[in-house]
């Protein structure tokens, strides 16, 4: 049987950011798009820009923290938490600690990545295979859930250990943090049926929002039907899209977004994150589409993302 995705009751809409060009304007930009009433502010994470590796670039998870600290209702979240050089009890104690910070703002984005990542080469660690990739991915769920979740924590896998790790304080949404887990696969789809509060995809660049919002159909039913083998009530899973990664220019004009945006809240997304930076931040232009401009940034959230509203609840 076909799962039904009725209309949501209300969309939710994100703004992620690179960590570039500086803090001065990241800061700038990030009270601007909690101004405008964005449901969430979201930091990219890799150790350099995979498509320059020598533009301006810092450091997420310090930038997360510090994004905090200028904001105050929106929720603040990684996607996705490179897993290449950090240990998963270190994530773990990293989100409890800013959950804190934040008042219980934080929502935790894990994946797999990539192994064409440069933070492999640059952090000393050896490219993995596919598969190797998920059982880390696994691992790495399983630790940081139950760390999250409980005050002590002991577990040996064939990647990673722990033995006793203490969690105090306890943090402050229960049970634990929201976990975002990107997947696209069959395996990953698994640990996110299993683990995820949020699932999260993407486009490929090579096909079009068409042939994606089918891929993104054919996801989420496969995702809703693992949960419910395992089960978990699907709907307790939120569904996002990260926007950008199609042929497509879904920021030119009213029209272009509401086509873009529209097949894939049929397909059951029900949560939009954006990219934003403006081209003279990078070298050379990474092959996203993104919101270029402030300006634009401005047109989106009371005119673009409203007439969304309207027009899929009509």
């Amino acid at each position: 049987m076909i799962p039904s995705y009725p209309p949501p009751q209300r969309l939710e809409f994100g703004i992620w950011m690179p960590p570039l060009p500086s803090w001065p304007v990241l800061r700038m930009r990030a009270e601007l798009i909690e101004s405008l009433g964005f449901d969430s502010l979201w930091m990219a994470d890799h150790f350099v820009n995979p498509f320059a590796p020598d533009t301006a670039w810092m450091e997420s998870w310090t930038l997360l923290t510090a994004l905090v600290g200028c904001t105050r209702r929106v929720a603040i979240g990684s996607l996705v938490t490179n897993i290449i050089y950090r240990h998963p009890a270190v994530i773990a104690r990293s989100a409890l600690s800013l959950d804190h910070i934040s008042d219980g703002r934080l929502i935790l984005g894990l994946g797999a990545g990539s192994a064409d990542d440069p933070s492999h080469a640059m952090t000393g660690v050896s490219p993995w295979s596919p598969a190797e990739r998920v059982d880390r991915l696994e691992e790495i769920l399983i630790i940081v859930d139950s760390m999250l979740r409980q005050e002590e924590t002991s577990y040996r896998g064939r990647y990673y250990q722990v033995e006793g790790a203490i969690m105090n304080p306890r943090p402050i949404q229960q049970p634990r943090p929201p976990l975002l887990v990107a997947a696209q696969g069959h395996r990953t789809l698994q640990l996110a049926a299993r683990f995820a509060d949020r699932w999260c995809t993407m486009g490929d660049l090579r096909s079009s929002c068409g042939d994606v919002a089918h891929a993104t159909r054919e996801m989420n039913d496969a995702l809703t039907g693992r949960a419910r083998s395992l089960g978990r009530d699907p709907h307790t899973i939120g569904r996002a899209f990260c926007v950008g990664w199609t042929r497509e220019r879904p920021f030119d004009g009213l029209g272009a977004f509401q086509d873009y945006i529209g097949p894939l809240v049929e397909a059951g997304i029900t949560q939009f994150m954006f990219g934003f930076w403006e081209d003279e931040d990078l070298q050379r232009t990474a092959p996203i589409q993104h919101v270029p401009s402030a300006q634009t940034l401005e047109w989106l959230a009371p005119v673009a993302v409203p007439s969304l509203r309207t027009w899929i609840a009509a």
